[in-house]
């Protein structure tokens, strides 16, 4: 899947070339408490052990002392809530009682195990929250059951306003699952309605999509885009993460039109272990990418106790090439074409175990997006929206699409 909280790669490189992990997913636990129609993890009994997560831990403070970065956990999983007590707690009161610096935690989970006295223990250590949800009880049900086929939104519908006394600027993080696409809208009105105002949405790109499923999702962003405008039209914006990192690309794709300029050739890009940010299985092998822990070990780049193996960053670098990474209907008559990026390596790998095609599905997502961006700037670019222009083009009065 695209993570919405895919950790950031630094540019202050050691003498490899390469700068040191400083940030990492702590993968407590492959085991999880639901059993997901889109999940990718390998769901086998392997945990982490308090010693091989304090470790790990070190592991990053070390670092950080050689490259003055702030280090970075998030527990991951499976579901990490279930190492709650074995991990998460005596490791965040370490942190915060005897480490004493800057060190930035959160957890990304599915929320079934949450409770308040959690959270405010999370609130008091500060540590962030990502909670993984669908959508509303007919979309969760069926996206994200339990593993005897019950469905979680009736455990989960309580908690969704607890969550958000204690996380009020969350983000609602949902995968869209082909089957349920067609309640796509109503789950992005859902999200609203609960409270949410960020909101990511990103669909399953390794199932088989109909042209028809394809139609659906396109129907439903095509209703969100239109609700986008109505709200801005009364002061106010609904933010789609997706669909927010969009705008600023029409800029950057009107400018490599007038300039001609081709895609750039990317020297640090995540999930490829060129940048600061990685995965920590729990035996505390690295990973350069979190999807990656339980799937190939191509992205294998070292283990705490021996630290990053710079050949194995450097071989798993070279194998992607930004300038010729390709993707649906070899990228023809396609928008991005000049300021590709290539996508979610990782995504890439475990499509077709090639880190430079894209999977269609990511392609026609991001298509789709892209036409419904334009057409919003065309319509309240037109219109001369005041707030529209003041989030996403204050320091462009050019708001029209272009090529």
């Amino acid at each position: 899947m695209n993570c919405e909280n895919c950790l950031g790669n630094n540019t202050n490189s050691s003498k490899s070339g390469f700068p040191k992990i400083t940030s990492a997913f702590f993968i407590l636990t492959n085991q999880c408490n639901l059993k997901c129609k889109y999940c990718f993890v390998n769901q086998n009994v392997e945990r982490m052990s308090y010693q091989t997560a304090l470790d790990a831990t070190n592991f990053l403070i070390e670092n950080s002392k050689e490259t003055g970065y702030t280090p970075n956990i998030t527990f991951f999983g499976g579901e990490p809530l279930l190492e709650w007590d074995s991990v998460i707690v005596p490791l965040t009161k370490y942190i915060r009682n005897e480490y004493k610096q800057q060190f930035n935690l959160s957890i990304t989970s599915n929320c079934v195990l949450m409770t308040e006295e959690k959270l405010k223990f999370m609130k008091e250590n500060d540590m962030g929250l990502l909670f993984s949800i669908d959508g509303d009880k007919e979309t969760q049900d069926f996206n994200r059951p339990f593993h005897n086929g019950k469905g979680s939104f009736d455990v989960l519908k309580d908690k969704i306003p607890m969550i958000l006394r204690y996380y009020s600027n969350m983000t609602f993080r949902a995968t869209i699952h082909r089957l349920t696409a067609k309640n796509t809208f109503h789950n992005i009105k859902f999200a609203v309605e609960q409270g949410y105002n960020n909101m990511f949405f990103t669909p399953n790109v390794f199932d088989e999509w109909t042209e028809e499923e394809k139609s659906k999702l396109k129907e439903q962003v095509n209703l969100f885009a239109d609700y986008f405008i109505e709200n801005a039209r009364q002061g106010k914006i609904v933010h789609l993460n997706n669909l927010d990192r969009i705008f600023p690309k029409i800029l950057a794709i009107n400018n490599a039109y007038s300039k001609n300029l081709d895609r750039p050739l990317l020297s640090h890009k995540c999930g490829l272990g060129t940048g600061s940010g990685a995965s920590i299985s729990p035996d505390g092998k690295i990973y350069a990418c979190q999807e990656m822990v339980t799937n190939d070990d191509v992205f294998l780049i070292g283990d705490i106790y021996d630290g990053e193996d710079m050949e194995k960053r450097k071989e798993l670098a070279s194998l992607f090439n930004s300038q010729k990474v390709y993707g649906l209907n070899d990228c023809k008559d396609c928008k991005f074409d000049k300021i590709c990026d290539g996508g979610c390596v990782a995504n890439n790998y475990l499509w077709n175990k090639d880190l430079n095609k894209m999977p269609d599905m990511y392609c026609f997502w991001e298509q789709i997006l892209l036409d419904e961006a334009i057409r919003i700037c065309n319509v309240l670019g037109s219109e001369k929206n005041e707030i529209f222009k003041n989030n996403y083009f204050h320091n462009n009065s050019n708001v029209i699409y272009r090529r």
